[in-house]
């Protein structure tokens, strides 16, 4: 899921291989294994059935080893034939120890995402996971709008009217999510929000209005990483989500609600594709609600399913552009066993956002949603 830089360029000698004497491009070799037959180049050290090469062969890839070495810059101004034996293998260590120092730490940053903006987003929409025991703290501001208007007949007095009729909520939610990166490619997430809710309607005639502010519902998150992206195959990642009831719900405040009231435990499957510089990214979630009793009746509030599909731009090394679809669907609720009719509900959100990586270990992320559906 990470794109990772090649890498770094390690110098190749072009001369004659040291064995078969044929014109080839032939790299540095260990330096153990490099330096044999007397100061020879060659690949491996020598069997007893191995035919060493004659001292002409050996002279003449010696000194155009040597010559590339020098205009490489890997030696001295010094005359090229007079370098010492254990110079020369001094060089083919280094040149073997910048390659393996290289390997090293790609396969570091493989293990280890880059805090650059494309990476980051993926960390917050559960594509990619932390390294273990790297603390991630996200801070969030989000604002919230939603209104309806319609007609509504009032009778009064035994004659009826028509008057128009609005309704608005507006949500200005803070939290603060800590993600705690484990080992066997596992995170642990936690988020607490706290909410200001206020919701106006106005009938023509007069409004109302009612606020509420507090603790929203807290959230508990772990994730796995089953597999990793390797050719047609894709990051496969799941999360199981455990959503508490710690915020204010309707049935115990006269104001709006701060959380849903019920517990609810959720489970969500996302695969990544990366085609660089794009990452695609599609979700598959589960969340059921736990009935609870509520002013002496039980109550079912519905399970949902939901689906988003998301596209993702590296525009520059700290610069990342997303769109994305989410769709939700929240079955019908139940009052003591029965569906309440007209309670389920079909959310659809359409979302623009970009980042950008401010330092690193900062990230300013700024999206707008906007609902496609009337319940959203």
């Amino acid at each position: 899921a990470t794109t990772i830089p090649s890498r770094p360029h390690v110098p190749r000698l072009m001369g004659l291989d040291a064995v078969s004497g044929e014109s080839g491009e032939t790299a540095l070799a260990p330096a153990d294994e490099a330096i044999s037959h007397g100061g020879a180049l060659a690949h491996g050290p020598a069997g007893e059935d191995e035919t060493k090469p004659s001292g002409g062969l050996e002279r003449q890839v010696r000194e155009q080893v040597l010559a590339q070495l020098h205009e490489l810059g890997l030696i001295s101004d010094a005359a090229p034939g007079a370098m010492a034996d254990t110079a020369l293998a001094e060089v083919v260590a280094g040149q073997q120890a910048a390659g393996s120092a290289a390997a090293g730490s790609e396969d570091q940053r493989e293990g280890d995402p880059q805090l650059d903006a494309l990476n980051r987003v993926l960390v917050e929409k559960g594509g990619v996971l932390l390294p273990s025991w790297t603390l991630e703290l996200q801070p969030e501001l989000v604002y919230s709008y939603k209104g309806a208007n319609g007609l509504m007949i009032v009778e009064q007095n035994g004659v009826r009217s028509v008057r128009a009729h609005e309704a608005d909520r507006d949500k200005l939610e803070t939290a603060i999510t800590a993600r705690l990166g484990l080992p066997w490619r596992s995170q642990a997430e936690l988020r607490v929000p706290y909410l200001r809710v206020s919701e106006n309607s106005s009938d023509g005639v007069r409004s109302t209005g009612r606020s509420e502010f507090g603790l929203g519902d807290v959230e508990l998150a772990l994730a796995h990483q089953f597999l990793r992206e390797d050719g047609w195959v894709p990051d496969l990642l799941g999360e199981l989500r455990w959503s508490l009831p710690t915020g204010e719900d309707s049935f115990d405040s006269d104001g709006p609600a701060l959380g849903s009231g019920f517990h609810s435990l959720g489970g969500r499957v996302t695969l990544l594709k990366t085609y660089d510089p794009v990452v695609f990214l599609g979700s598959l979630g589960y969340s059921a609600s736990l009935e609870d009793e509520k002013k002496g009746f039980d109550i079912d509030p519905g399970d949902s399913w939901s689906v988003n599909l998301a596209t993702i731009l590296a525009a520059g090394p700290g610069v990342s552009l997303r769109t994305g679809f989410a769709m939700k669907f929240t079955d019908e609720a139940e009052v003591d066993g029965r569906e309440v009719a007209g309670s389920d509900k079909t959310e659809g959100v359409l979302s623009l956002g970009a980042a950008v990586s401010l330092s690193p270990s900062t990230l300013l992320d700024v999206g707008v949603g906007i609902g496609v559906t009337d319940d959203a």
